[in-house]
C-alpha cells in the first residue's frame, strides 16, 4: 500500500471489527490469535495512529501554540529548545508574530480554531485587546516575560540577573 494504512485498513487485513483493532491499540482485551495477527500487520506495515483522530474522539490535544514575538532571538531559540527538551508528550506549534500585537491577536485566534491543547505566549507587549482574548479562552494559557497575575506566567529577573553579574564584576 502506498497510502497511510489506516485501522479500517488493519480490520480489513486481520478480518476483525474496526472496534477489535481500537481496543488492541489502546491495549484492550483481545485474544492472544487476534493479537498475533494485528501485531504482524502494524508491524509490517509500520502502522502508527494518527495522532489526529485520537485527539478528536479523546477530546484531548497534545499539541501546544506557542506564539513568539521572533524567531530570530537568541533567547527565543533558548526558550523553544527547553520546551523541546523538557516535554516529549506534546507537539509544539510555533507561530512567529513579527513583533506586531495585531499578529499576535491574530496568532491566538488560529489557534483556537485549530483546537490547540494550549496556548504559550512569549510577549513583550500586552495589550489590552490580546489580555481579553486570552481572558476569554478556555484554553490553559501561559506568559512568559510579561507579570499578569490572572494568567500562569513565567518572569524573567533579567534586572537581578544584570545586578547579580554587575556585583561580582566589582568583585575581581
Amino acid at each position: 500500500m502506498n497510502k497511510k494504512v489506516t485501522i479500517n485498513d488493519i480490520a480489513k487485513m486481520a478480518n476483525v471489527a474496526k472496534s477489535t483493532v481500537s481496543r488492541y491499540l489502546n491495549g484492550g482485551s483481545v485474544s492472544a490469535h487476534t493479537r498475533q495477527k494485528i501485531d504482524r500487520i502494524v508491524k509490517e506495515y509500520r502502522y502508527t495512529p494518527n495522532t489526529f483522530a485520537q485527539s478528536l474522539k479523546q477530546q484531548k490535544n497534545h499539541t501546544i501554540g506557542v506564539i513568539v514575538p521572533r524567531l530570530d532571538s537568541i533567547a527565543q531559540s533558548d526558550m523553544l529548545r527547553g520546551l523541546d527538551e523538557n516535554n516529549h508528550d506534546d507537539t509544539f506549534l510555533i507561530v512567529n508574530a513579527y513583533q506586531d500585537p495585531e499578529r499576535e491577536l491574530a496568532a491566538i485566534e488560529k489557534l483556537h480554531a485549530q483546537n490547540v491543547g494550549g496556548i504559550i505566549l512569549l510577549t513583550a507587549n500586552l495589550t489590552d485587546a490580546i489580555r481579553e482574548a486570552l481572558m476569554a479562552s478556555p484554553l490553559p494559557i501561559v506568559i512568559q516575560g510579561q507579570d499578569e497575575p490572572n494568567f500562569h506566567r513565567v518572569i524573567m529577573a533579567d534586572r537581578q540577573g544584570g545586578e547579580a553579574v554587575g556585583a561580582y564584576i566589582k568583585t575581581l
